[in-house]
């Protein structure tokens, strides 16, 4: 991971660099890495230049106090890195904006492309089928408990 900062210290930028030997599909995987990004202004598949811009983008943000602005906040966190699979965390959020959101991705260290669903998992739709159900049960207790609590301070 490359990390930098500005002058501020609430504030660091970071970029995923992966250490692997050079291949033609270890340009690919920085590729395809970086197409989680929301910066779409970062042009470089080079680590460091893709810091750097970052770093560029960030001041003139700060700088210039507009409303838009072209970088947006984001980071990358290595979650497994073994058996030639890398899965990574990317979090984003705008400036202004206390929520983050975030996206995950497996990838094939040896063909640099983004593994999915059905490809990771020997029975993907059933996996898919029970966090489903556990999801709605969840957000269903909850409301009923929200429903609960608003009819008691209507007594």
């Amino acid at each position: 991971m490359l990390e930098d900062s500005i002058e501020n210290p609430y504030v660091y930028l970071n970029e995923l660099k992966v250490n692997i030997p050079e291949t033609k599909n270890s340009g690919k995987l920085m590729v395809n890495i970086q197409g989680l990004s929301e910066n779409k202004e970062l042009r470089s598949a080079n680590p460091k230049k893709r810091l750097a811009l970052k770093k560029e983008l960030l001041k003139n943000c700060l700088q210039q106090k507009e409303a838009i602005c072209l970088y947006i906040p984001e980071k990358y966190e290595m979650l497994y890195n073994a058996r030639r699979i890398l899965s990574l965390k990317y979090c984003y959020n705008s400036f202004g904006n206390r929520d983050e959101y975030y996206k995950y991705a497996c990838f094939d260290l040896k063909t640099g492309e983004r593994i999915t669903y059905e490809e990771m998992f020997l029975n993907p739709e059933e996996i898919l089928q029970t966090y489903n159900e556990k999801y709605v049960r969840e957000i269903t207790d909850y409301l009923r408990a929200l429903k609960t609590e608003e009819d008691e301070e209507a007594k």
